[in-house]
């Protein structure tokens, strides 16, 4: 009644494994620290142009050592 295959398209689902021997849909809900812990690897996107500081809680970029 409240399977995921009742919800979703597991086929077509990009995380399929977090529904596996789940009774009920939310149940998922339990796995995902878990599965993300599994899932996620640490990587970068992208290059910090400059210098990262720290000031008051926030951070911005800092050019040319200024």
């Amino acid at each position: 009644m409240f399977a995921p295959a009742d919800f979703l398209d597991l086929e077509h689902t990009a995380h399929p494994k977090l529904f596996e021997n789940q009774n009920y849909v939310w149940d998922a809900l339990k796995q995902i620290a878990s599965y993300l812990q599994f899932r996620l690897k640490p990587a970068v996107f992208g290059e910090l142009i400059g210098q990262a500081v720290h000031q008051q809680s926030r951070v911005r970029r800092q050019r040319n050592g200024r």
